[in-house]
């Protein structure tokens, strides 16, 4: 026989065995019944384990393909298997070098729910754990087409793994890039993996809930119990509006506890379809352990179409250890040093009952976590421990962090840090939002570069370093701000807040501009940056100038009287009454325009509050605002008919309130008519909000002719109670009023008043109701015995009364400190001393400080704030004659209205 012809026999004889081989294994994947029972030996020959008719069974482990790969515990790495597999583990989640293998393997059994398709996968070393709060992640992708082809919902991928104690698949976190094609599990420990679906079913399917392996796996007495699952709507359009946790011990009949699961706080390492509860430590108890006895859950779901899940998730735990008393004890040992910026993660484990030893692996959830000094900052307890951030930035500090069972057990163990700056090589620039999230990136490299402020506004930074392994840390850093800007004002200071904030304060009338440099350190200056400011000077900028909308065609003539602006601190509402037609006296459109002003949309207009009608109208030019949550109030009047009657007596003045309706973008009536008893209206009335309650106060006199005199004089306050206007209290003067201001300190109402007492002389009161009547808040506010004092504004902010007036044209501010009112800065703010000043508005930004605004008899206005009891001007102006102007905050910049009798202007200034 040639030795070719032996080849070819042996090559045949390969071939055929091979064939064969591979029959076996064809007729395996088809997995009937009969082929289980004849072919176990012929399986054997390939290193299978055959599947029983049990629910859950081993996956089947094949040759197939397999990858190793040694893994450096402080690195971590990524292992890939062909296109379809990579297994990234994070650094530090092993605990020590591991040479890990992962392999294809057989079919798996499906459960009653589940139906395995695509592969499974075996990883070794067995036993093999990975950092709870650093899992590993196995990234698989599918091929969408398969998964149709079989039937299966793309939705409910879901990667199981098998439990060897239990025998049964336990369901990981899975989430799934529907883009990419892949899914993502997170891997906590090492066994063999396999991919599950539902089959597809038509219509609203029900959640779907797959429990996960508790916290710990080993259920201690004494100790919390994490209850972990995924909980998902597979439906196309599907989510999960509430899940539900029913728990008891076995000893009673009923579920003695129903709880609401929530979404796993810690969604860095799990996607949020896991949904989790802590039941206490106090629930299950050394006292419980009785023989038999077992922790019974079920847990149940509701998705967005209110369809509850058909079958709940109902199992049983055996409590068969306890926590022995004063054993727990953290991963970590003796004083930890760490570097400002970087974490360690503690967790908690005790020493068992029945073994005496710490379990590898059966973490703890501590129910306290306390930081004993200000050294740092703890994430929320969770399955993944317990993150502890060093973010004191001093070159050595110590601390301390205590845990605690809170139990019947008296168990708390206190871990000891080192603080200690971080080991910076690189330093860049940040800046953020106020919350610390970066919005921009200022510098990528230590080369510094200008940054561009405004005076008066706020930017936020952090620095973000680089060790020397290239590992990310952020700081909320020493600034130092070395400053080179000649000016007369306050520059700017640097708040020690997280993060570090930079307030440019720079108050000057020429509005300097100038530069100035920031200078950022770490590690007692061992490594700085240095980053340019450029302070710009604010502006005085038009939002919508020179406009009347009362909208008469033809009109020659126009009017517009002082508007009125409020905010909610994000959006602004402006009114302003304003007229069109062919005579001066007689407008022939006239009507309460309404803008809204937004910093991201800017003004849009909105339905007029009313509109008065046609020729004769005569409403009085006063409005007053108040805001309600995000919803606007206004009050105003109106004098549907001039009859010559001089002081519009006799109800010919009506007040209403009505409120903007964005849903309908309408402005809705408050109740009917305000002064329904017919008193005359004195000019002047104002509204304030007890919560989402108007109240309003205003002047009145009774007469039973057209004209004055009258000596019946009143200030009403109403509130509204849902349906009618009802007093509150009675009047609370009976001198002839001139003007009057509500506001609110929490559920108290305030009222602000000056009339005219019977020696002529114009007299400022504060009033407030005290349930029963109206009571004196610290007597007049006159400066002096022979001086006329006159109402300019009231405003409560922060607990404290605050009120500008004038004292025979002199500017003046004062607050309530409980006992006395006292002026803030000069008895003549006036800029120019000579002038007169006749109306005012004040505010407060979102910082507390406050504003003054007004105009004087040179026909300039002005915007100035406080810095203590120093008044700085921000800006004067006198290119709009006429009304006074009103202003509020939308964020940290003045938005303000003005008129010039004629016409209107919404401005801001930033």
């Amino acid at each position: 026989m040639t030795l070719t012809s032996v080849k070819n026999k042996i090559n045949i004889r390969v071939g055929i065995t091979f064939l064969i081989l591979s029959m076996f294994f064809t007729q395996f994947c088809i997995g009937t019944e009969t082929n289980k029972s004849k072919d176990t030996g012929s399986l054997s020959l390939l290193g299978l384990t055959i599947g029983s008719n049990d629910q859950n069974v081993p996956l089947l482990v094949g040759e197939g393909t397999k990858v190793t790969s040694m893994i450096k515990a402080d690195d971590g790495g990524t292992i890939q298997l062909g296109k379809e597999l990579s297994f990234v583990i994070p650094p530090n989640s092993l605990d020590k070098d591991t040479e890990i293998t992962i392999e294809k393997t057989g079919k798996a059994d499906s459960n009653i729910q589940f139906k395995f398709f695509g592969q499974g996968y075996k990883f070794s070393p067995p036993g093999t754990q990975f950092a709870m709060d650093k899992p590993a992640s196995l990234v698989v992708t599918y091929d969408s087409s398969k998964i149709s082809e079989q039937n299966l919902n793309l939705k409910s991928q879901q990667m199981f793994y098998y439990d060897e104690t239990s025998k049964s698949f336990v369901g990981v976190p899975t989430s799934i890039d529907y883009a990419k094609g892949s899914l993502v599990a997170q891997v906590e420990h090492f066994t063999s993996y396999a991919l599950f679906a539902v089959p597809s079913a038509a219509g609203n399917n029900s959640p779907l809930i797959t429990l996960q392996s508790p916290v710990p796996t080993q259920i201690h007495a004494d100790a919390p119990i994490y209850i972990r699952a995924d909980v998902r709507d597979i439906d196309l359009d599907g989510s999960i509006i509430a899940v539900k946790l029913s728990y008891k011990k076995s000893t009673s009949a009923t579920y003695t506890n129903e709880v609401a699961m929530q979404p796993e706080n810690n969604v860095s390492i799990s996607p949020t379809s896991r949904y989790v509860y802590l039941i206490p430590s106090t629930f299950y108890t050394n006292a419980d352990k009785l023989a038999g006895t077992t922790l019974d859950i079920k847990i149940e779901a509701w998705d967005n179409k209110s369809l509850k899940s058909t079958a709940p998730v109902v199992t049983s735990y055996t409590v068969n250890h306890n926590c022995l008393p004063n054993t727990l004890r953290t991963n970590l040992t003796g004083i930890q040093n760490i570097s400002a910026g970087f974490q360690r993660n503690l967790i908690l484990s005790c020493r068992n009952e029945a073994t005496n030893t710490y379990l590898t692996g059966q973490y703890l959830l501590p129910e306290e976590v306390t930081a004993i000094n200000n050294v740092g900052k703890l994430d929320k307890p969770g399955s993944a421990g317990t993150l502890f951030t060093a973010t004191k930035s001093d070159y050595v500090s110590s601390g301390k962090v205590q845990l605690k069972l809170l139990s019947s057990v008296s168990n708390s163990v206190t871990q000891d840090f080192t603080i200690l700056p971080g080991n910076v090589q690189t330093l860049a620039f940040y800046e953020t939002d106020a919350f610390g999230n970066k919005i921009a990136s200022l510098s990528k490299t230590n080369e510094p570069q200008t940054i561009s402020m405004k005076e008066g506004n706020v930017k936020y930074f952090a620095i973000e370093g680089q060790d020397g392994y290239g590992n990310i840390v952020t700081y909320f850093p020493w600034l130092n701000a070395d400053w080179n800007v000649p000016t007369n004002g306050d520059l700017g200071t640097l708040d020690r807040d997280t993060p570090t904030s930079l307030v440019v304060n720079l108050y000057t009338l020429d509005a300097k501009v100038g530069f100035s440099n920031m200078v950022a350190s770490i590690a007692e200056g061992a490594i700085q940056l240095t980053q340019t400011i450029q302070i710009l000077s604010r502006q005085l900028i038009d939002v919508r100038s020179n406009f009347n909308d009362a909208t008469y065609p033809g009109a020659t003539h126009f009017g517009s009287s002082p508007g009125s602006i409020i905010s909610d601190g994000d959006s602004a509402y402006a009114v302003f009454q304003q007229s069109q037609g062919l005579s001066a006296y007689f407008s022939s459109s006239e009507r309460l325009s309404a803008y809204r002003i937004s910093k991201s949309s800017g003004l849009t207009p909105l339905a007029p509050v009313f509109t008065y009608g046609t020729l004769g109208n005569n409403a009085i030019a006063i409005l007053s605002m108040a805001m309600a949550g995000s919803i606007p109030y206004v009050l105003y009047s109106t004098a549907p008919v001039l009859n010559g009657d001089a002081s519009l007596a006799n109800g010919d003045i009506k007040l209403y309130v009505k409120k903007y309706d964005s849903s309908s973008s309408t402005w809705l009536s408050v109740g009917s008519m305000i002064n329904s008893e017919l008193n005359g209206l004195i000019f002047s009335y104002s509204i304030g909000m007890n919560g989402a309650d108007p109240w309003v106060a205003y002047t009145s006199f009774y007469s039973n002719g057209p004209e004055l005199p009258s000596t019946d004089f009143s200030i009403i306050v109403k509130r509204f109670n849902g349906s009618n206007w009802v007093p509150v209290g009675s009047s609370l003067t009976s001198n002839t009023p001139l003007k009057v201001n509500i506001q609110f300190d929490g559920s108290t109402p305030y009222v602000a008043f000056n009339e005219i007492d019977t020696l002529g002389k114009s007299k400022l009161y504060v009033k407030k109701w005290n349930g029963v009547s109206w009571i004196p808040v610290g007597g007049e506010l006159n400066l002096g015995l022979t001086l006329n004092a006159s109402l300019h504004d009231f405003k409560v902010f922060g607990g404290k009364l605050y009120i500008s007036f004038d004292s025979d044209g002199k500017l003046n501010v004062k607050t309530f400190d409980g006992t006395n009112w006292l002026s803030i800065g000069s008895t003549n703010l006036n800029f120019t001393a000579s002038t007169t000043v006749n109306s005012s508005n004040l505010e407060f930004n979102p910082k507390g400080t406050i504003y003054l605004g007004w105009r004087e008899s040179t026909g300039v206005t002005y915007l100035s704030h406080f810095v203590g009891s120093t008044r700085k001007i921000d800006y004067s102006n006198n290119q709009i004659g006429g009304g006074v102007f009103d202003f509020c905050f939308i964020g940290t910049n003045p938005y303000i209205v003005q008129t010039d009798g004629q016409r209107s202007w919404i401005r801001k200034y930033e």
